[in-house]
């Protein structure tokens, strides 16, 4: 990929925190080192989520071509434009992202757990453990070095667990499955 990934201070802008940013024509992310939560997983997952932009949504045959344009236009820099990260750790559903932004953010942060934390690392290391249970959940994030958010969706994603929306409550299966428990007792 030829990437540099370099830690800096990023002001926030009108908007708000940015968390990360990518800079196309110089193949370059820049993680906020003004942010507490900067080390360990939060940045791993900031750097997945970033690579999966950089591999899903930048145009890089456009890239390569101003960089190569670049020496002779100085203008060039102009077209440049930066993608921002606001927050990596968002839960992000694929079923009701209302807007393309929630679509593209909702891809880089599936990118970044498949990524991280693939299907069959998770399976081995769940073994001989309850999906259901907090502290199970939290030896396996710290094992996998994520966050909690991101294994939460990851799982969630491929239906072995599922976490009702504002409950702490975990249930074995998916969505579906859950849906399907309330039709079979009404």
């Amino acid at each position: 990929m030829n990437l540099s990934i370099c830690y800096t201070q990023i002001s926030p802008d009108e908007r708000g925190l940015i968390v990360a940013m990518i800079l196309p024509l110089e193949r370059t992310i820049l993680i906020n080192d003004d942010i507490p939560e900067v080390l360990g997983a939060f940045t791993e997952s900031t750097i997945a989520h970033e690579i999966g932009h950089w591999l899903l949504h930048v145009n890089k045959n456009e890239n390569e071509a101003l960089w190569e344009k670049r020496d002779i236009n100085n203008d060039i820099k102009e077209t440049n434009n930066p993608f921002f990260c606001r927050s990596a750790s968002e839960p992000l559903d694929k079923y009701i992202a209302s807007s393309q932004l929630d679509k593209i953010e909702w891809q880089a942060q599936y990118f970044a757990s498949c990524l991280l934390m693939p299907r069959h690392v998770l399976q081995k290391i769940s073994k001989g453990r309850d999906l259901t249970n907090w502290k199970h959940l939290y030896i396996i994030k710290d094992e996998l070095g994520v966050t909690i958010s991101n294994l939460i969706n990851r799982l969630q994603d491929i239906g072995w667990i599922y976490i009702p929306k504002g409950s702490k409550q975990i249930f074995p299966g998916s969505m579906e499955s859950e849906s399907q428990r309330i039709k079979y007792w009404l």
